[in-house]
């Protein structure tokens, strides 16, 4: 994956990582969009199922909160290896970490998840994130340059992820 200079700072200007009611917010915005886009994933979310039944909101729910910071956090690292230019000598911890995630998710095929799921939480990434930054962007360039980027890291975290799912079961990946 080869994101830019310009890319790199573009999209740190716009992460923070130091903000954690942000970050929750947007995790939150990417489950909501993921849901909207593709309401069986909730399946997978047994909490989230189970505040649909009671009326509760659950994107208050703890076990949805820590979900959604998991999820912004993956994104955080990456952005954080990319920005310290770790990438240039190698990109092998970022790249196992992801695979090792990949392969946890293994475990949730038997309820139905597939890696292609995955590329939903690319677009709602994307989409979520383009929204957030909405009063950064002054114009249409910059906007093609900032949806490029998010586009780019977040589908190099699906692919190593996705590397990881498909790995045979004997390599090590959970380092």
């Amino acid at each position: 994956m080869c994101l830019s200079k310009s890319e790199v700072v573009l999209l740190t200007k716009q992460w923070r990582k130091d903000d954690f009611d942000w970050l929750y917010n947007i995790g939150k915005e990417i489950y909501t969009v993921v849901f909207e886009m593709c309401p069986r994933v909730k399946s997978f979310f047994p909490y989230v199922l189970q505040c649909d039944r009671e009326n509760k909101e659950w994107q208050e729910s703890h076990e949805f909160r820590r979900q959604a910071l998991r999820f912004v956090q993956v994104l955080s690292h990456a952005l954080d290896h990319f920005e310290n230019a770790k990438y240039k000598a190698s990109d092998t911890e970022l790249r196992d970490l992801l695979r090792g995630i990949g392969f946890k998710h293994r475990a949730f095929s038997k309820i139905g998840f597939r890696p292609t799921h995955w590329q939903i939480f690319v677009v709602a990434a994307v989409k979520a994130l383009m929204k957030d930054a909405e009063s950064l962007d002054v114009d249409d360039a910059a906007k093609v340059i900032r949806k490029t980027a998010w586009e780019k890291l977040t589908s190099y975290v699906v692919s190593c992820m996705e590397e990881g799912y498909y790995s045979d079961s004997t390599e090590r990946l959970d380092r």
